[in-house]
């Protein structure tokens, strides 16, 4: 028990003393919680520090989780108020430190036993220029290409899965997510363009007057 509460006393050590301070030089500011925030204007970046499921008190693993939100986004769609995500997986571009869109999977930093006792210090200062080099190197320049609705709303399009058959339910969302960006943009014909497309995929799987019947609320909004 004392070796995990010595784990855990150097990752929160590492979180506050560096992860945080490296975060707030490059523009973040607490939210709440674990949530840390970068406002811009049209669009809010969003990180937090994810554990991953395999910790244990001997030894911890974490990345950083990221999202880019578009406030007023939920609102124009009718699926809520105007608040950012919880979590940066809630958010339409989400992912996580060093992941690809090859499937590469995420950079875990791990804090743990050392194998010459007296070294921890050393070997945690190593993590945190690692996680310094992951969010300068890879993590930022990705956010800065994503700095606008229009930008969110091409990387939308461009990463978007066109299927046949039933549509997955992250093609739909990202679907409905590129039709709400173009009412925010006041882009109403490309608007009503994506939802005829949304209405296309979506009655591959269900019911054509249903999906009529759960669409009509948009198709009200873009036309008003």
């Amino acid at each position: 028990m004392r070796a995990g509460r010595a784990v855990v006393d150097r990752y929160l050590e590492l979180i506050e003393h560096r992860v945080a301070p490296t975060l707030t030089a490059a523009g973040f500011a607490p939210f709440d919680d674990d949530l840390l925030v970068c406002e811009l204007g049209d669009v809010t970046w969003l990180v937090a520090v994810e554990l991953a499921p395999w910790t244990t008190d001997e030894r911890l693993s974490f990345t950083l989780a990221w999202g880019v939100a578009v406030p007023g986004l939920e609102a124009v769609l009718g699926e809520g108020a105007d608040e950012l995500p919880s979590t940066p997986a809630g958010c339409p571009i989400a992912g996580r430190l060093g992941e690809r869109a090859n499937g590469v999977d995420a950079a875990w930093l791990t804090i743990g036993p050392v194998r010459v006792p007296g070294l921890e210090r050393a070997a945690d200062v190593r993590t945190a220029q690692t996680f310094a080099r992951l969010l300068s190197g890879e993590l930022l320049p990705t956010l800065r290409l994503l700095d606008s609705i229009p930008a969110v709303q091409a990387h939308l399009v461009s990463n978007l899965v066109r299927g046949r058959g039933a549509a997955a339910n992250g093609e739909l969302k990202s679907i409905r997510w590129i039709a709400g960006l173009s009412l925010l943009l006041g882009e109403r014909d490309n608007a009503s363009r994506w939802l005829d497309y949304l209405e296309a995929r979506s009655s591959a799987s269900i019911a054509p007057d249903v999906v009529s019947e759960r669409m009509a609320p948009l198709r009200q909004r873009c036309a008003s």
